[in-house]
């Protein structure tokens, strides 16, 4: 055999590899997408946000099983052609000694995928428009649901009916709108260019709580609140775990410390030395239990000043502070949170 002969053998293989592959990767997508359904409409729905995550997730199925076979069909079928090559040719003897190798690793990442594809939430899909790779809070969220091991409100599966069920997974149709269901209010995305942030002003929910109570479930990347979701995603709205209450209170600390410390760059001594600015604490916002106590501080702040401003007659300050207002609220707005008076409770 010529070497060019050779060539076009290791040639060929190597795209029949790659075919294959692509056929392998293909396959493991569609399964987890499948799964995934699946078991949203099943296992979570049936079993409450609450339930412990070994309840929460059934064993795989049979078509998993039917997949595994199919995935080693295909691995097979590499090693063969792997084998083949190093009968027709001793030039490409490294590359038969190391392609089964590779094989075997994407065949293990392959089943890696479906296994964690099993773990996942979706017919209110964990997955935004945008998004290409998900932030990973899931560990120490399982952890803590774990821990907690509760069904939210006391509900089984046998307090629950089939139509009770199919309200929690799908909203029966109701998109668009707060619904309210046997494991609390929950808003099902009814527009493809819905996002967090839109939601949670439509319906007067802060869209950071809304992100903390539901970033584990849906794979949100970090504090991405203006990412798209899709159609029919479904969004808790009143947190109903201690899980949940933590995350809310972690991601408020977090986003609040950075507002404090941004104020504290940016704006006027005049306002950053008057009461009760000054006296903000960071380390205190994990403690608050609402945004409203940081907003009220800072507009008794700006009020305080405005009110000095006016006394001596310094219209400069005057102008600063209607700039600082204006935005104070744009960026109050931007990062999740709405106005006191713009919540509606539930």
């Amino acid at each position: 055999m010529t070497t060019s002969d050779a060539d076009a053998v290791a040639n060929l293989e190597r795209v029949v590899l790659e075919a294959l592959e692509i056929m392998d990767e293909k396959i493991s997508k569609t399964l987890a997408g499948i799964e995934r359904k699946i078991d949203d409409a099943v296992a979570r729905s049936v079993e409450g946000r609450g339930a412990a995550a070994t309840k929460r997730f059934p064993k795989k199925r049979n078509a998993n099983a039917n997949a595994n076979a199919k995935v080693e069909t295909s691995v097979g079928a590499k090693r063969a052609a792997s084998t083949a090559r190093t009968t027709m040719t001793s030039s490409s003897e490294s590359s038969s000694e190391s392609k089964p190798n590779e094989d075997e690793t994407k065949d293990d990442s392959a089943k890696t995928r479906r296994a964690n594809a099993n773990g996942t939430t979706t017919t209110t899909s964990a997955k935004t428009v945008k998004t290409v790779k998900t932030m990973k809070p899931a560990v120490g969220a399982k952890r803590k649901r774990q821990k907690t091991g509760r069904t939210p409100r006391g509900a089984t599966q046998g307090d629950l009916t089939e139509d009770e069920k199919l309200l929690i997974a799908t909203g029966r149709g109701r998109r668009g709108e707060v619904v309210s269901t046997p494991l609390g209010y929950a808003y099902f995305t009814k527009d493809d260019d819905e996002t967090i942030l839109s939601v949670g002003r439509k319906i007067g929910a802060e869209p950071l709580t809304l992100y903390s109570m539901n970033r584990w479930q849906l794979e949100l990347k970090k504090f991405k609140i203006d990412d798209v979701l899709h159609p029919g995603t479904r969004l808790w709205i009143v947190p109903n775990e201690d899980w949940e209450e933590e995350y809310i209170r972690e991601d408020r600390a977090k986003v609040l410390s950075g507002l404090h410390a941004r104020i504290k760059e940016v704006f006027p001594d005049f306002i950053k030395n008057t009461r009760p600015f000054v006296e903000m604490r960071p380390e205190d916002f994990s403690r608050a239990r609402s945004s409203k106590t940081f907003y009220d501080d800072m507009k008794a702040t700006v009020d305080a000043a405005e009110a000095n401003a006016r006394r001596v007659r310094d219209d400069e300050k005057l102008e600063d502070i209607t700039t600082i207002r204006e935005r104070f609220d744009e960026k109050w707005a931007s990062i999740g949170f709405l106005k006191p008076d713009d919540v509606v409770s539930r």
